[in-house]
């Protein structure tokens, strides 16, 4: 399967306060994953927690390293499903 096309459960984590997103449901993570960024940086995204949390923290800490790191946690067949299952 290729890199991109991967589906299951993902997580965002701040590296400064420790917390995390959890979600699933991706057929294309990586996509998925530039979309949250994009909403982020547009002040748009669904999420009000993450949003207020990337506004305070911004993209990258004062190192110019990035504060927030995706990580797939488990992939999974791309039936909704089992998707719904693991998330």
């Amino acid at each position: 399967m290729k890199k991109n096309k991967i589906s299951g459960v993902y997580k965002i984590t701040n590296s400064i306060n420790k917390k995390i997103y959890i979600s699933g449901l991706q057929i294309i993570f990586f996509g998925r994953f530039k979309a949250h960024f994009t909403l982020l940086k547009n002040k748009e995204h669904e999420n009000t927690y993450l949003q207020n949390a990337y506004n305070k923290y911004g993209e990258y800490d004062t190192d110019g390293n990035k504060i927030w790191l995706c990580e797939v946690i488990e992939e999974c067949e791309s039936a909704r499903k089992t998707l719904e299952e693991k998330e």
